[in-house]
């Protein structure tokens, strides 16, 4: 059982589930299968462990952090994507990556998937509510 970081108290999953929007939880979700795809490419397709960690860390608790109703955290994680996306297209990565073959292609097309969806997802109009209110 997690506890509440305001106030020490207990929280159930359910408790959670009642509270999080679906939209903004499947947005999380996505982010998430993404990270660990993006970083699992990294660590065993490139063999870059250290990129695959500072990958890990930063954008695993920038989704944490978006998770926990931080706004600014949703917006960065969302710019991040999109300028990651952008800049590795026009450098040439993705392009190499989506047509490398195997499961490279495969998880590199997924991952862009997951993260334009959760992206779209985190700024649907029950998403945006949810963010707007006080805590």
């Amino acid at each position: 059982m997690a506890r509440d970081l305001r106030q020490g108290l207990p929280v159930s999953a359910q408790d959670l589930a009642a509270v999080v929007p679906r939209h903004v939880a499947i947005a999380v979700a996505s982010f998430s299968v993404a990270l660990a795809i993006g970083v699992a490419i990294l660590y065993f397709g490139w063999v870059l462990p250290t990129i695959a960690l500072v990958c890990l860390v930063v954008i695993g608790l920038l989704i944490l952090l978006a998770a926990l109703r931080r706004n600014w955290a949703r917006w960065t994680l969302v710019l991040v994507t999109l300028v990651s996306l952008v800049f590795n297209w026009l450098g040439g990565m993705l392009p190499f990556q989506l047509t490398y073959g195997g499961i490279i292609s495969v998880g590199t097309a997924l991952q862009v998937v997951l993260e334009l969806v959760g992206c779209w997802l985190l700024f649907t109009a029950p998403a945006r509510a949810w963010y707007r209110r006080s805590v």
